[in-house]
């Protein structure tokens, strides 16, 4: 039986009645709404001292149905299926099919379900980690977590595959509405995947997607996101390159967490991973969209080997990944279902200022804490919409056995010049593991007005330092020779349209926050290109930094258009150091450096949703970039190469989770790839390395190096050429 346990059901007359794993959940949850653990119940030679009446195992069935609605229609079962009476044949079609493909799990008093996808073959979680005891009755109004990470991926000349990041619910996800820019209606699905079919050849197709629950409280759409059809070409038959460094944990028991990087093929739609014994990992057990997987319902003291393949949107699949493997640790190290462990919120409801920058929000572990735990979180917009008054922020807070120590995360607000009331942000707990949701799961943080009293509106000629917590900047604003401006921490700069701040020769902008602290610069509106963004015109000042720093809805063009620009020339350099901080929301790139560039620390950034890519630079510059920052999520996720005289400093180029997108470059020093760099090239690029240069590229198994073209046609880019290069390096 699934976990190890009976499986219950319960009939109220004559007639058929069904046993399987959804009655076993409508029957447990009633249970355990009224505190009564059934397994005791049962084993008791007594008669049960509690029973539910049909009208309450019916409102919990019709509750069951319909948040399973749209995965019952996939499986072509009719409206009137009744979870518990009707009858079905063991013929792998229909219900019996749905029963196949799904999985109800009932660990440690929580319910996490997961139903594979027909169509795809991809598996979606529908309820995840929600308290056994949740009341699937009571009125919510409690919308899913945002969408975010959607991509629009090419199959063919008339497929498109969309996909995003599974969202998360108070109870469960019922479905996706995904919105095409040339259809008045959205197509619904309960799977964070879509195959979109029947389009036009070389075509662009815009996606917005919103998440919605049973009782249809619905999420904000999604920002659009756009793809286009494939010529009518040759198929693709180019496998994706394989998903690396692949780990495996034991959180307890019973269950170990999988992450991996992410396949470099941009055409990558889902990974497939296997278990088994070590060196036998034949056994497929899941599909998903994401990096990341939980394996629950497993033995104690138990090792368990994985490996994963990727899959691109042609169904090629990739070589294998490295293997990983954990060993789950003894039972008596988990959790029983009558365990008091739990985890909470301190307090049900918060307040801060935007004039405070932050907030730290606590949650406390309670009863047993034999085991290690962990439990996720997540922000929902109450009265506040994220990006515009708040950082929408989520995460996972874990603890060690025998650690009782309160855990907490930030949640950053934003100053604006706008005179508002306070507003609300909803804040809640999911994904338990190693203990059960306790009673303040659900918080609220109300933010208060501030008013935006400080003003920037002439250039800056001496050194000026600015410390009001809100400054409206109202023109232009020029940072002269030999001045320093420096921003205090958890200061929030405003800037109206078409402004900018510009950092010129010898001059300085210093910009160092903190975590608890940090500085936001953005527009007055919430529009990439709303303002010109920083730019350090040849300014090679040793002090200019910024570091927990957010720059937002710049980039629009004016030396470059990027959020944070250096602009010079070789012989007048420009200089900076950036970590900590995030760029973002650009009308261009996150960052755009040019020649002459000297970047003296790049490391820690997140950037992220820009409309040309995370960044563009010379190659001189690439080696100054780090593999700890994360360059996804942005229009073109790749780091545009764009060089007026190759590459002539010696450096490495690191392994980023982005790849390099390049022409033709030559090569006059020494260049090594890092491991598990990609390299694609445009339309005849390549690299040539010259008398005095030398190419070492050396991979490993689980972190190829690979060089490739914008398209998989042969010839479509030169390929690499070695030109009187007689260097011992080459490699």
């Amino acid at each position: 039986m699934p976990n190890g346990n009976t499986l219950y059901s319960i009939a109220s007359g004559n007639g058929t009645t069904n046993i399987h794993p959804f009655t076993d959940l409508i029957v447990r949850n009633w249970f355990k709404g009224k505190n009564i653990d059934i397994n005791a119940e049962f084993e008791n030679d007594i008669a049960i001292s509690q029973l539910p009446t049909v009208d309450q195992v019916n409102a919990i069935k019709s509750a069951i149905k319909e948040l399973f609605a749209l995965i019952l229609a996939k499986y072509n079962l009719p409206t009137d299926f009744d979870l518990l009476a009707s009858a079905f044949d063991a013929n792998g079609s229909g219900f019996d099919n749905l029963l196949d493909k799904s999985h109800v799990v009932i660990i440690n008093n929580t319910i996490t379900v997961n139903v594979n996808d027909p169509i795809t073959n991809i598996d979606a979680s529908i309820i995840n980690n929600v308290g056994l005891g949740k009341d699937f009755t009571q009125t919510d109004l409690i919308p899913p977590s945002q969408v975010t990470g959607v991509r629009v991926v090419p199959a063919s000349d008339k497929e498109l595959i969309v996909l995003w990041s599974p969202a998360d619910d108070n109870i469960g996800v019922a479905g996706y509405r995904v919105y095409r820019s040339d259809l008045a209606s959205p197509i619904t699905t309960p799977f964070p995947v879509l195959s979109d079919s029947s389009l036009n050849t070389s075509t662009q197709y815009c996606y917005q997607v919103e998440a919605f629950d049973a009782r249809n409280n619905i999420t904000n759409k999604s920002t659009s996101v756009c793809g286009t059809t494939l010529a009518a070409t040759v198929p693709d038959t180019t496998p994706p390159a394989a998903a690396q460094n692949l780990k495996a944990t034991a959180l307890n028991a019973g269950t170990i967490a999988l992450n991996w990087a992410a396949s470099s093929s941009v055409d990558t739609v889902s990974y497939e991973i296997n278990r088994g014994p070590k060196g036998l990992e034949n056994t497929k057990i899941a599909a998903v969209t994401t990096t990341d997987f939980t394996n629950i319902n497993l033995s104690s003291s138990t090792e368990y080997c994985y490996t994963v393949y990727a899959y691109d949107a042609a169904h090629n699949k990739s070589l294998v990944s490295n293997e990983a493997c954990a060993t789950t640790p003894a039972a008596a190290n988990q959790l029983t279902s009558n365990s008091a462990a739990s985890v909470e919120f301190a307090s049900s409801a918060y307040t801060v200022s935007e004039a405070d920058a932050t907030v730290l929000i606590t949650v406390n572990r309670n009863g047993d804490a034999s085991a290690a735990a962990s439990v996720g979180y997540r922000l929902q917009d109450g009265t506040a919409t994220a990006g515009a008054d708040y950082v929408s922020t989520s995460g996972v807070l874990s603890w060690g056995a025998n650690d009782t120590a309160p855990k907490s995360f930030l949640v950053q607000v934003k100053g604006d010049t706008l005179t508002e009331g306070n507003e609300t942000v909803q804040l809640a707990l999911s994904n338990p593991a190693g203990l059960s949701l306790g009673t303040n799961v659900n918080a609220t943080l109300t933010i208060s007005d501030a008013p935006c009293s400080g003003e920037l509106s002439s250039d800056v000629v001496v050194d000026t330092t600015i410390s009001n917590s809100c400054t409206l900047v109202t023109a232009g604003i020029y940072v002269r020779a030999n001045a320093t401006l420096t921003i205090l921490p958890g200061v929030t700069l405003v800037f109206q349209n078409s402004t900018g701040l510009n950092i010129q020769q010898d001059g300085a902008l210093v910009a160092i926050g903190t975590q608890a602290k940090p500085i936001l610069f953005t527009g007055q509106q919430q529009t990439p290109g709303y303002w010109e963004g920083i730019q350090y015109t040849w300014s090679n000042n040793v002090k200019n930094e910024l570091d927990h720093v957010t720059v937002e809805f710049g980039g629009a063009p004016v030396n470059g258009t990027g959020n944070v620009v250096m602009y010079g020339t070789t012989g007048l350099p420009q200089r900076l150091k950036i970590r900590n901080s995030t760029l973002s929301d650009s009308a261009g790139y996150g960052f755009e450096f040019s020649d002459g560039a000297i970047v003296d620390a790049f490391f820690n950034n997140n950037i992220t949703r820009n409309a040309k890519g995370p960044g563009a630079l010379p190659a001189d510059v690439i080696g100054k970039l780090d593999s700890t920052s994360n360059y996804q999520g942005n229009t073109r996720d790749e780091i545009i190469v764009a060089s007026s005289s190759g590459l002539t400093v010696s450096q490495t180029w690191p392994a980023v989770n982005v790849p390099y997108a390049l022409g033709y470059e030559y090569i006059s020093a020494d260049l090594t790839i890092a491991a598990g760099a990609t390299l694609r090239f445009a339309a005849a690029g390549g690299l040539n390395i010259r008398t005095n240069g030398s190419l070492k590229a050396v991979g490993t198994a689980s972190n190829v190096i690979t060089f490739t073209g914008q398209q998989h046609t042969p010839g479509y880019w030169m390929g690499i050429q070695y030109t009187w290069s007689n260097s011992i390096f080459n490699q």
